[in-house]
């Protein structure tokens, strides 16, 4: 596992441990810098997603 500063696809910078062989990390990486979210946009994503969902039903 290694650790990694990243701009993230949100804007934000933060660190995140990627693991697997050489080529996975390149790709999480890749994907992290274009499409992912930070730890902080991603909880606030979960936690309006889950308000969201909880009222449909």
């Amino acid at each position: 596992m290694s650790k990694h500063t990243i701009l993230f696809a949100c804007g934000h910078i933060a660190d995140a441990e990627v693991e697997g062989s050489e080529y996975e990390k390149k790709q999480k990486l890749i994907y992290l810098k274009i499409c992912g979210r930070c730890p902080d946009c991603e909880k606030k994503y979960r936690e309006n997603r889950g308000a969201t969902s909880g009222e449909d039903r």
